[in-house]
């Protein structure tokens, strides 16, 4: 079965609201009741083999969202983190205006970049690609915005 589509059945909301009740509506790491932290349902790391059969008593716990992201930042690290991944290197170059003598000039400088490769997982989750095209007006904008113009 689709993850996806198995979170947002009616039969994972019944197993999420049974789970709560099994647990007094409380985080099991830190007693939070859903004041400071929405109260949300993890599923252990063993039970999504059984999707959509896991256990309620045993392949579930209460958790507030702080330690669910705790908890998967630590399964994510211990998953992926040890991968060996092969950097890529980009090289660019960028034109600036500088100052000379009372006068403008462009220069362009040439600088070099490293990243993970494409395929490499972030333990917390994040996308690893960036998420916009930058360009220099976006450089000239941050410029402009530091020097509160």
């Amino acid at each position: 079965m689709d993850y996806n589509k198995y979170i947002a059945s009616k039969e994972w909301d019944e197993k999420r609201k049974a789970r709560k009740k099994l647990d007094g509506y409380r985080c099991r790491l830190c007693d939070e009741d859903g004041t400071h932290y929405q109260l949300e349902v993890h599923h252990r790391p063993s039970a999504y083999a059984k999707i959509p059969n896991e256990s309620i008593e045993d392949d579930l716990i209460t958790v507030c969202s702080r330690c669910h992201n705790l908890i998967t930042d630590v399964i994510r690290e211990d998953r992926y983190g040890r991968l060996e991944h092969e950097p890529t290197t980009i090289t660019t170059n960028i034109q600036i205006r500088q100052e000379i003598y009372h006068g403008l000039e462009n220069t362009n400088i040439q600088t070099e970049l490293i990243r993970p490769a494409d395929n490499a997982q972030r333990a917390d989750g994040r996308p690893n690609k960036q998420v916009v095209e930058v360009n220099q007006t976006d450089f000239i904008q941050t410029r402009k915005d530091r020097r509160g113009s």
